[in-house]
């Protein structure tokens, strides 16, 4: 396998970085013509799946939840595989990791931008990215920076989104807005807010301005206890409970849009307090109220208030009936607001997977459960990118 990592911009100092894979499809021909060393003969014009990693955009970097069958697919189908680092929240914000994902593509789809992947000591497979021929992949958090992508990346346009079990179809729900008093992600005890690690991570009255000394970071990568651990196995990286402890407390909006004093969250529930169900199942009156409640300036961070639906290109969205991370009404919610907005049907997909909880695609047996789902995926989005790539 063949790898390389790039900085694609820098931040205060902090350079932030994406992987690129090169494809399994042809690669020992491809490394014959680059050690024979003609000039110019190596030079490969590839398509190319860009894949944003999960973890409630609080915690992960690009090598965490990595989807090996997802690259396996792409890359025997000769695409460039890049998993891309963004900031995470605390101290950034939402805003912070849609300006990264703007950079990121203008970085990736620059005509002049050329890869150099190393397959001696002395020679190279150069590439360049076909800029019309780019998907977009993202997993939970993940997915939400591919909607963004979609939102907001339009020269040129991703010719693909793929999204599993993602965040931000519907955000004016219970799940996100409601304090939990009782166990809700896979049936985990609740967490502590004091806990003296989630501490600096929690804003409270008690501790203005704690986010000041927080240092901005692109990646925090899964760290578990050992066997001898009081509790084996349990994350040892305090910022893998954050998203969890978020949604508990019903404020993970305050902290994706840096709204807390007052808490945004707090105003959405007070509205939605006595009504079941998500935004979709509201009258108007009510969905409009839930919305005029964000500041404009945060609108640009809702998907489902996207006003460029009609222009997104395909997509396909794989979920699981069971999840209890992010819910599947997020996916069918966004399902049925894309769908009026298109002028031809059959344009996106949502697959449900029945009984399957969030991150089904990695569990141990995930070929033998999902192969053929997998592939019929792939080659939904591989269509996709092709039929665009030859108008």
């Amino acid at each position: 396998m063949l790898k390389v990592s790039l900085p694609y911009k820098q931040v205060d100092g902090l350079e932030i970085y994406f992987d690129a894979y090169y494809p399994s499809f042809n690669l020992k021909d491809d490394e014959k013509v680059a050690e024979s060393g003609v000039e110019g003969s190596d030079t490969r014009h590839l398509p190319a799946v860009v894949f944003f990693h999960g973890g409630g955009l609080t915690v992960g970097d690009r090598e965490s939840w990595f989807p090996q069958w997802m690259h396996k697919r792409f890359s025997a189908l000769g695409y460039l595989f890049i998993s891309a680092d963004y900031r995470l929240l605390i101290p950034s914000t939402g805003h912070d990791i849609l300006a990264d994902i703007q950079d990121l593509w203008a970085f990736i789809t620059h005509p002049k931008l050329e890869i150099d992947f190393p397959s001696s000591e002395s020679s190279f497979i150069k590439c360049q990215i076909e800029r019309n021929a780019i998907a977009v992949a993202g997993v939970s958090a993940g997915g939400l920076c591919a909607y963004l992508c979609a939102m907001h990346c339009i020269e040129p346009r991703p010719n693909a989104i793929l999204s599993l079990y993602g965040m931000g179809g519907d955000f004016m729900t219970p799940h996100y807005l409601t304090p939990k008093s009782k166990p809700f992600f896979q049936g985990r005890d609740l967490l502590d807010p004091l806990d003296p690690t989630l501490r600096p991570f929690v804003n409270s009255s008690d501790t203005p301005g704690v986010f000041s000394s927080l240092q901005v970071i692109t990646g925090s990568p899964l760290s578990y206890h050992p066997p001898t651990h009081a509790v084996p196995g349990y994350p040892a990286n305090p910022r893998m409970l954050l998203a969890r402890l978020y949604l508990q407390l019903g404020t993970w909006l305050d902290y994706y849009l840096d709204e807390h004093n007052p808490s945004i969250s707090e105003a959405l529930h007070a509205i939605l307090s006595n009504t079941e169900g998500s935004a979709d199942e509201l009258d108007d009156g009510l969905a409009n109220k839930l919305k005029s409640v964000i500041p404009a300036r945060h609108l640009s961070l809702f998907p489902q208030y996207a006003e460029s639906l009609k222009d997104w290109p395909p997509t396909l969205l794989l979920h699981g009936t069971e999840d209890t991370a992010v819910s599947i009404n997020e996916s069918r919610n966004l399902f049925r607001l894309l769908t009026p907005a298109r002028r031809t049907v059959d344009v996106d997909r949502l697959i449900e997977v029945p009984g399957a909880e969030h991150s089904f695609d990695l569990v141990p047996d995930t070929e033998e459960k999902y192969g053929e789902l997998f592939d019929e995926v792939v080659g939904f989005i591989n269509l996709a990118v092709s039929q665009k790539h030859e108008r």
